[in-house]
Formats: C-alpha cells, structure tokens, sequence
C-alpha cells in the first residue's frame, strides 16, 4: 500500500544518508536524513525509535561539519523522543553522543554533568558496553578539568567493565588514557607501562 511505500522510501534514503556519510560526503548525507525525517512526519512516525535514530545520525553529521549547535538541537529532538515513548537505550546513548559535543566545545561543566547521566542509564538498563565508553568519555572530560583523580577512577571503572566484556579494543583504548593521565601527573613510569600495556593489545588487535 501507499503507506508502505513511503516507509520503504524512508528507510532507503536512511541508508542513503549513511553511504554518503561514511563517504565523506557530508551535505547529501544531511539532505537524506531530513528527506527521511519529512517522511517519517507525513507517516506519523516521527515519535518512534526509528525517528530517534535519523536524527541520532543526522546529529552525528552536523557533528563532523563543526556545526555544534545543529548537532545540538537534532540530539535535543532526539531525547525529547526517547522521553514521550520511553526508550531508555536510545536515551542512554544519544546523551552520551551530546556529551561529546560538549566535551568538543571545551563546555566541560555540561559535558560532565551529561556524561554521568548517561553512565547512569546505561548502568540501569544493564548495557556494559555503554556505560564502559560513557565512563571512559566522563574520564576526559575530568582530565580536562584537571580533575585528576576522579578521571583515573572513571578510567579504572571502564578498565574493569571492558576486561569483564572481553573488549580488547576498548581496553587498549583505556590503557592508553590512562598513560596519558599517569604522564600528565608526572608518574612517567607508569605512564610507561600503561602505553605499553596498551601498544601490546592493538598488536595483538592488528
């Protein structure tokens, strides 16, 4: 039917608006995610998690474009959305993504304040993987407050979560930061070991 047809269109230029995304090609990448958005308001599925992952993906695009507050208000849309349907997952993960936009700005107070309820919904919802990388993402934005010790424990935290996943990726990823903090602090020996420890898994990645 012609409903079905459209919901179709929808879905082909969200697909669209990827392909052109991991192309490189930002602008026809925003131009299919709002042709997308338009389509979903004329089938009454803007309030839907379909709804929420457009405007994820087309925050993300105006992200990569420097257009912070773009990304803002497609992220804001995006949460009002997780709020009226309930949809703690997406919640989760679109804050995390809007912390990181804070964090870009060097607007570390939000970003902060963010990132933690994120790690909070993720740990609620029991998503691991999500509250690793939030915690991890609430450890910089404590390293550039100069909050060193708090970002050592988000750090630790993340570590934790991703040995229990088996992350490997994300544990390496953790080591690292943690070199950066241990060598921003002056522990330059541990710094040491902990790039080590850290060059030692993306080998074993490659």
């Amino acid at each position: 039917d012609f409903d079905a047809d459209k919901d179709n269109i929808a879905r082909a230029y969200n697909n669209l608006g990827i392909l052109y995304e991991k192309q490189g090609d930002l602008s026809q990448a925003e131009e299919y995610f709002h042709k997308c958005l338009d389509l979903l308001d004329e089938l009454d599925l803007a309030y839907s998690e379909s709804g929420i992952r457009i405007l994820v993906n087309l925050g993300q695009v105006e992200a990569k474009k420097g257009a912070w507050e773009k990304a803002i208000d497609c992220y804001d849309a995006a949460l009002d959305i997780c709020h009226v349907i309930d949809a703690p997952y997406h919640e989760a993960t679109t804050l995390n993504n809007l912390g990181t936009i804070y964090l870009e700005q060097g607007d570390l107070t939000n970003a902060v304040s963010i990132f933690t309820q994120s790690a909070e919904k993720h740990q609620k919802i029991g998503n691991p993987q999500g509250q690793s990388l939030t915690v991890s993402n609430l450890g910089g934005a404590y390293f550039e407050q100069g909050e060193f010790a708090l970002a050592a424990q988000c750090y630790q935290s993340s570590l934790l979560i991703s040995k229990d996943l088996g992350d490997r990726s994300r544990e390496a990823r953790t080591y690292n930061n943690l070199g950066s903090l241990s060598e921003r602090t002056g522990q330059h020996q541990e710094a040491l070991a902990n790039y080590e420890k850290s060059m030692l898994i993306f080998l074993e990645l490659e």
